[in-house]
């Protein structure tokens, strides 16, 4: 397989060969229309698909290994390279990446690619560090210790990781009770993304931001904030590379056609990629049969990435739930359905058959245009 660059930095896909014991990838090109996988789907179009995975879940279950390697060319770490979990105790010369280099492993025995989640987080830090950094004095203090651990934590998987997700939900609903805002106002966010260039030339540095999507007044603030606030950073010079929008959806909810196509037309306009990075779909107050519920799901997919692929600046597409057996939304009560059902926010049923959401992006990477 031909090499392909989709990050404008680092080589995205290098040729797939054997790496160690390398798992031979099933979603070939030369595969059956009904066979082809979406990453598969994704390279006709120069792009690229893939998932969030999680440890305990790699390692206990070989059907969702076989659904990742059928349908994904990259994968990024739901919680293994977050602050919280890489450190979490002051001692610097016991930065904690056992779980991430798991991942890596698999990453690498399988010719997959990796995504870097995530650097700077106002919900990811360790609670030893946030009772240091409200007890510094100065923001010369505070802007030190978060370098530090940002060039800590770039500076070893430099050359491992192909994008980054620098800052995550800059202009999110709790961005006000930011720590880093307390501190450093948002020159934070400067710094994160300097410190992180300095030390990974080639990653793709993404800013990643949630809530823009979907037509809802409070969505339709967030977006004016996010162009107001890569306006400045771009004209302060901060290495910004793309935009990754996280696509956490709601099925109840319309995706906002005209406001979102005007969003992306203008981050093309700043010449910045684009990323769907965290796709899945909250159907918590859907009411109907599983297949209402399912051909709700699909269409506000189906919808948001007909747009998102429509923009050649966009360079692929990424799940937070590949299968319905697996997701955060089980694991946070405020999301649970009232009528005692499960969420059903994935690709995959619980038994890891297709769902219509999985036809729904299938067929969104058939239709978007050649990069």
């Amino acid at each position: 397989m031909d090499t392909l660059d989709y990050s404008g930095r680092r080589c995205f896909l290098k040729t797939v060969g054997a790496v160690g014991a390398a798992v031979a990838l099933p979603n070939s090109v030369d595969a059956a229309p009904d066979e082809i996988g979406l990453h598969a789907r994704a390279l006709k179009k120069g792009m690229f698909f893939g998932c969030s995975v999680s440890v305990p879940v790699l390692r206990a279950d070989p059907r969702f290994r076989a659904a990742v390697l059928k349908d994904c060319g990259i994968v990024v770490p739901e919680n293994e390279l977050k602050w919280s979990r890489v450190q979490p105790a002051p001692d610097r010369s016991a930065l904690n990446f056992t779980f991430a280099d798991y991942i890596y492993k698999f990453v690498q025995q399988n010719g997959l690619q990796l995504r870097g989640h995530t650097l700077v987080w106002s919900s990811g830090v360790p609670a030893w560090a946030q009772r240091q950094m409200g007890d510094m004095k100065s923001a010369t203090a505070a802007a030190g210790f978060l370098q530090m651990h940002v060039a800590d934590v770039v500076r070893a998987w430099r050359g491992r990781v192909v994008h980054w997700d620098v800052v995550n939900e800059p202009v999110a609903e709790d961005a006000k009770s930011s720590i880093w805002l307390d501190k450093l106002g948002e020159a934070y966010i400067d710094m994160a993304f300097q410190v992180a260039r300095e030390n990974d030339p080639g990653a793709l540095l993404v800013l990643n931001q949630n809530l823009v999507e979907m037509d809802d007044s409070y969505q339709g603030s967030l977006r004016k904030k996010l162009l107001l606030l890569l306006e400045r950073l771009l004209k302060r010079g901060v290495p910004v590379d793309a935009v990754g929008i996280e696509a956490h959806l709601s099925s109840d909810l319309k995706v906002a056609v005209k406001e979102y196509t005007s969003l992306l037309r203008e981050i093309e306009r700043m010449g910045l990629k684009v990323i769907v990075t965290e796709l899945d779909v909250w159907d918590g107050r859907m009411s109907g049969s599983v297949a209402e519920r399912d051909k709700a799901a699909a269409q506000v997919v189906k919808d948001l990435l007909d747009i998102s692929f429509s923009f050649k600046n966009c360079l692929g597409a990424l799940a937070w739930t590949l299968t319905d057996l697996y997701s955060w939304y089980h694991e946070t009560p405020k999301k649970w359905r009232q009528d005692g059902e499960i969420n059903r926010p994935g690709l995959l049923d619980s038994n890891y058959s297709r769902k219509a959401m999985w036809n729904a992006v299938a067929s969104a990477f058939d239709a978007a245009p050649v990069r």
